[in-house]
Parts: structure tokens; sequence; C-alpha cells
């Protein structure tokens, strides 16, 4: 399966994608022709609201003096993501939903993805931003200063 770039315009050209033939472990041949796009798109468009519009749910709770970093670093991970083409569709709708307000989204996502909620990647990553560095608080300072303390410095 792939995600494409333009679901409409490939679900009317049949000379676009190109049948895929897989042998299940019964002996039986199974033909996957716009089923190879149209189950990936039930992640961006057909789902409800779809991934896109959850993104920019959450990134509209980012305070405002913060958000030019989020959306500059948006980090995919889980294995629903690994189709290819999600993560260029993925900044492709996200920037079509913050046209014109000065923010360009990017995207990122790692060929390691699939794994990175099991090896905990997604927060090592967002942990080894230089943006995160003044957001979070060491286990001695936690130790000396109680969980109070984290009220006064964030």
């Amino acid at each position: 399966c792939y995600v494409s770039m333009d679901h409409e315009g490939d679900l009317h050209d049949q000379g676009y994608h190109y049948p895929a033939r897989f042998q299940a472990p019964d002996g039986h041949w199974i033909t996957l022709d716009k089923e190879r796009f149209c189950c990936p798109a039930k992640l961006l468009h057909q789902s409800s609201p779809g991934l896109h519009h959850l993104a920019l749910q959450s990134l509209q709770k980012v305070p405002d003096h913060a958000r030019r970093d989020t959306v500059g670093n948006i980090v995919l991970s889980g294995g629903s993501l690994m189709f290819p083409g999600f993560p260029k569709r993925m900044c492709l709708e996200l920037n079509a939903l913050f046209h014109g307000t000065g923010c360009q989204i990017q995207v990122l996502a790692s060929p390691e993805r699939g794994t990175a909620p099991l090896l905990g990647g997604g927060g090592s990553m967002a942990a080894s931003l230089t943006s995160f560095q003044r957001a979070w608080m060491a286990k001695g300072e936690y130790q000396e200063h109680g969980a109070e303390y984290m009220h006064k410095i964030f």
C-alpha cells in the first residue's frame, strides 16, 4: 500500500496505479488495485476527523510563543505511518491547513518510525530538540525541590 498525493485524481486515472499481486498462505492469489492507496487514505481524509485535522487541533493548543518551533518539528511515529508517501502527504495537508499563517510545517519521519513508539523514540527525539531543553526538569532538581517546583519553573 501507499499514500497517494492526489487521491481523487488517482481514483479516476486507472493507468496511474498499478495492481499488485500477492499469494496468501493458503495458495490463493490476491490482486490489489486502487485498494493500495484507498486504505491508507482513511488515515488522512476518511477517518473522522482525519490525522491532519487532529494534528491541527493539537497545534492550536500550543501557546503562540512556542507554535513556530512546534510546527517545524512534527515527528511521526508508529506502524500505520510507514506507508510510502504518508509523511509527504501529511506535510502537504498540514501546510494547506496553516496556509496564510506564516507557519511552515515540517514533518520528521525517520525510517525507524514503525518501532519508535515501542522503543521510546518519539520522546527521545523530542527531548533532543534544542527548543525542548527549557521544558524539562532534572531528577536532582525534582528531588531537591519537590513537585511544587515544577509550577515555579514551568
